[in-house]
């Protein structure tokens, strides 16, 4: 139960929560420090200048990682953040030494653009050198009963959504295991870029190497294979394996004291490539936060804030799962994790093969567990200009994972456009308006949380992996009229008062009517067929299924 909130508290909350976005938000902190959409695009730009570009790119495990954690940590520092510092872990490191394919053509072998898929075994010996089979997008169908046995299989790859790889829906790198093949060359039919992903697990290598490849590298092995004449390709992958030290970077701000509970602002700095959109965006808007928050006056700020650069996404969320385990005395009074992932996306779309901008933001996601955040945030999608929206039921993603199986509370939106996880991530595909309006959701998804009574985030989600302490609504009582009615004639009844913690829903108030009878909603109507005494009964229940049960009796008089 939720401390001291009596029924007025519980009006007035649900009131602010559902018109204080119509008030228009300052773009300035009390303090004069604004939510800056140059800014924030500033830091995109200076991150993926660490990043670098081209397929050597990225802020992996490698020494840009500590050039990244530095800047952040002077970016913290800066902002004014209270304790400052970075935070170590140990990490496998996979490493592609070296990778290349190539085709037998007339004037020799010709090499192919690629990038590794991570996670997978290198090529043994040195190289294979096989026969290329195609088979599409990997679906049964599209297998057949061809022979890739010993061979190099190709598959067609295309991103569901712009970040869900075809491949993983269809289970063609998997098929192509069980059936024998030596590798896996994905061709993206869209993009003319190699890309990056992980296809094994960290103490799970992949059986086989896979790697990727753009558009017309994929429609040239195509043509080859159109000419019915044997494809043969050498690939090779060296890999090596070994430990890594990771870092997340942290700073605070303290509360005022009034509620002991910490809300945590995260998001990962690490990227494939360039990574511009992700997620240099996302750590700009952190910082951008970090800066805001400062600035305000301590007293405003009723709960302790983290804030957290995470090491290690594109890895499988090393450094999440390190934080997570270090603050693991603390977590049950984090009242929210805010992810900062994939911020600032222009549109592009795939137009039957051909990417087009549409003019507006990327079609913004949002995920969250607690649905008083999903309102909220649904108005603020609307009220900062960030359509198009989806929200994806149940769907968890990006920095959120680890947080949310520890049972923490989350929230995100973002967007990611077609060019994710290659080289052509660059800064000119993020808008610096989008990023404030992205940063100005956030702004007041955190006022409101820190607006809200102890425990009161905690209670009202509805993350699976925790169960909050809740107890069934109390003084339930309901209406009943007329009190003598008369058979044929009907009756109404309706809620009269039932107290909970939560938001209750029309669809948790039942009616039984003692006939075999039913109904649902706040108000309900109903006529008896034959006269006698029957036992009204109305169940409320809240959102985690407490339910309370008040029944009276009425006389029903034949005419």
């Amino acid at each position: 139960m939720s401390a001291g909130l009596g029924p007025k508290a519980l009006f007035s909350l649900v009131f602010a929560l559902l018109f204080a976005f119509l008030e228009p938000a300052s773009a300035q902190g009390p303090q004069g420090e604004s939510l800056n959409g140059d800014r924030m695009y500033a830091i995109v730009e200076e991150l993926a200048k660490i990043s670098g570009s081209g397929l050597d790119s990225g802020i992996r495990v490698n020494e840009r990682a500590q050039k990244a954690a530095e800047f952040i940590m002077r970016q913290f520092q800066e902002a004014g953040l209270e304790n400052v510092r970075m935070e170590s872990f140990e990490m496998m490191r996979w490493w592609p030494v070296e990778w290349k394919v190539s085709i037998s053509a007339p004037e020799g072998q010709k090499v192919i653009p690629s990038f590794p898929f991570w996670y997978t075994q290198g090529t043994p010996g040195g190289e294979i050198q096989a026969e290329l089979v195609y088979v599409g997008y990997g679906t049964p169908g599209e297998f057949g009963d061809i022979d890739v046995k010993g061979k190099v299989v190709l598959v067609a790859m295309r991103r569901f959504l712009h970040f869900r790889e075809s491949h993983r829906f269809t289970q063609a790198y998997e098929t192509a295991v069980k059936k024998g093949a030596s590798a896996v060359i994905l061709g993206d039919t869209l993009i003319d870029s190699p890309s990056g992903r992980f296809l094994g697990l960290p103490n799970a290598i992949a059986p086989i190497p896979c790697l990727s490849i753009g558009k017309s590298s994929f429609e040239q092995l195509l043509n080859s294979l159109s000419k019915g004449k044997s494809v043969k390709v050498t690939l090779n992958l060296k890999v090596e394996t070994g430990a890594w030290k990771g870092t997340n970077v942290l700073g605070e701000l303290a509360g005022n004291g009034e509620v002991d509970e910490i809300i945590v602002v995260g998001g990962h700095y690490d990227t494939w490539f360039t990574g511009a959109n992700d997620n240099c965006s996302g750590v700009a808007g952190l910082i951008q936060l970090a800066r805001y928050y400062s600035k305000t006056p301590k007293s405003s700020r009723n709960r302790n804030m983290i804030f957290v650069a995470l090491f290690g996404h594109e890895f499988r969320d090393f450094g999440h799962r390190h934080f997570v385990a270090r603050y693991k005395d603390s977590l049950d009074k984090i009242a929210l994790f805010l992810d900062c992932d994939h911020w600032g996306a222009k549109g592009y779309e795939d137009f039957d093969g051909v990417i087009r901008e549409t003019g507006y933001p990327d079609k913004q996601g949002i995920f969250t567990t607690n649905p008083l955040l999903f309102s909220l945030s649904k108005a603020l999608m609307v009220k900062y200009g960030l359509l198009p929206a989806f929200y994806w039921e149940g769907e968890i993603l990006a920095d959120m994972r680890e947080f949310h199986a520890s049972g923490i509370p989350v929230f995100g939106i973002g967007a990611v456009h077609p060019f994710y996880h290659t080289p052509l991530d660059t800064p000119h595909k993020v808008s610096p308006r989008i990023l404030e309006a992205q940063a100005s959701v956030y702004r007041d998804i955190i006022d409101w949380v820190h607006s809200t009574p102890q425990r009161f985030v905690i209670s009202t989600d509805k993350n699976p992996k925790r169960t909050p302490p809740n107890e069934p609504p109390r003084e339930a009582h309901f209406v009943l009229l007329p009190e003598a009615p008369v058979v044929g004639s009907p009756i109404w009844v309706y809620l009269g008062f039932a107290y909970d913690d939560h938001v209750l829903l029309s669809s948790d108030i039942t009616w039984d009517f003692g006939d075999g009878t039913t109904a649902k909603g706040p108000i309900a109507a109903h006529a008896y067929e034959s006269p006698g005494v029957y036992k009204v009964t109305m169940t409320v229940g809240d959102i985690h299924g407490a339910k309370a049960v008040a029944s009276k009796e009425v006389q029903v008089r034949a005419p």
